[in-house]
């Protein structure tokens, strides 16, 4: 890893996630909502992953890094199922494309990137101003003309940096 700049990206799954690319300790970063693709089911529209675009965009990444997904008690079976048929996908195209995923716990990224978060943010606001405290003025808005940011973006870029940061511990023990 000497001398090598490596690009590392982390995905935070599922439809309304994101994916960044942070390419070497420049800080070269780019943020952007997960790629979907109108389908329709039973005459309903409905999206679903754009396979191909994501492997174009992650071919290039020597490490990437994936929230792990799980259900959660009360949430609907048909929500849970397309969580994680995304979570396998994601996991699928990076061995199909010869990457192996690292797979994330959403705790573990999390206790990195809100280490001083002020108390008062909660949720979306706590990986805002996170990421406003390590990325600068990123843009984090799903189009031009979007009013909101868009917190999978966000969240994207900090698992992206959590993987930078275990990457750096790696190569500090010489694994």
């Amino acid at each position: 890893m000497q001398g090598i700049e490596p690009i590392v990206i982390g995905i935070d799954p599922g439809l309304a996630g994101g994916i960044a690319i942070i390419c070497g300790s420049h800080f070269e970063t780019h943020a952007i909502p997960i790629l979907t693709r109108p389908t329709r089911v039973k005459s309903k529209k409905r999206k679903s992953y754009n396979m191909p675009a994501i492997a174009n965009l992650i071919m290039d990444a020597m490490h990437i890094f994936i929230e792990r997904q799980q259900s959660f008690p009360g949430q609907g079976l048909v929500s849970t199922g397309k969580i994680l048929e995304g979570f396998g996908l994601l996991q699928g195209l990076c061995w199909g494309i010869g990457i192996e995923p690292r797979i994330v716990q959403p705790k573990a990224w999390q206790k990195l990137a809100y280490a001083d978060a002020p108390e008062k943010a909660i949720g979306k606001d706590r990986s805002f101003f996170a990421v406003r405290k390590f990325f600068g003025d990123i843009n984090l808005h799903r189009t031009p003309r979007c009013p909101t940011e868009h917190d999978g973006m966000a969240d994207a870029l900090l698992i992206a940096m959590h993987g930078q940061h275990v990457l750096r511990e790696e190569e500090a023990q010489g694994s």
